[in-house]
């Protein structure tokens, strides 16, 4: 079984729903997605994948749960990284007082069936792939 965080990264369609929406929010100055998603932890979702694929391919991976989590986030990391890649987008002020969540998990099992993960910073950077430019600017 895996257990996959809050996925982010590129998207197949073109429906924004809820954790696309949200990350999404932030390059349009709207904190709808830091309210409506609280800090967690992320995963891309094609680190997802792989670990779907791993598990449910390889027999010895078989009748356990995995953790798949990269790292945490809070929604000042995200507009931070919203504000070096994409200077031109209207990116609202970090929110006072946030945090990444405090739960401590152990996932060093699924980091070393995947060998690593994708950063939160790469997962985002990407987010041009599927949000529109009319979001953007």
């Amino acid at each position: 079984t895996t257990l996959p965080g809050t996925t982010m990264g590129p998207m197949l369609h073109g429906a924004l729903s809820l954790t696309p929406g949200a990350v999404a929010s932030g390059l349009k100055n709207n904190t709808a997605g830091a309210k409506s998603l609280p800090n967690q932890w992320f995963v891309d979702v094609r680190d997802c994948s792989r670990e779907l694929f791993l598990a449910l391919t390889t027999p010895s991976l078989g009748g356990k749960r995995y953790l798949v989590v990269a790292e945490r986030f809070d929604w000042n990391q995200i507009y931070g990284i919203y504000r070096r890649n994409f200077p031109k987008a209207q990116v609202p002020e970090d929110i006072e007082g946030s945090e990444p969540w405090a739960q401590r998990l152990e996932f060093t099992e699924s980091t070393e069936i995947l060998g690593g993960w994708i950063s939160l910073k790469a997962s985002l950077t990407l987010v041009r792939a599927w949000v529109t430019e009319s979001l953007i600017w």
